[in-house]
């Protein structure tokens, strides 16, 4: 049985709000980093930390799921 999701549909009008891919990146060390943020389903709360360099990337205040994933992993400096 096939179910069609409402985000696959092609007719779904205001009703839903499709999710919202963006590209960030830390400011200190310039990491990238995939954001994808939902309006449905479980809210974030909380903050962000750079995975690298632990620099705050992004507060979360609890309006929408937002998941953010490693890209580009920049080049690390040896002195």
């Amino acid at each position: 049985m096939l179910v069609c999701l409402p985000w696959n549909r092609g007719d779904i009008g205001d009703k839903f709000r499709r999710m919202k891919k963006t590209d960030v990146f830390c400011p200190e060390c310039n990491a990238g980093y995939r954001r994808i943020e939902l309006f449905s389903g479980r809210k974030s709360r909380g903050e962000y930390r750079c995975l690298l360099c632990d620099h705050l990337i992004e507060v979360f205040d609890g309006t929408s799921q937002i998941a953010i994933r490693l890209t580009v992993q920049p080049e690390k400096i040896f002195e």
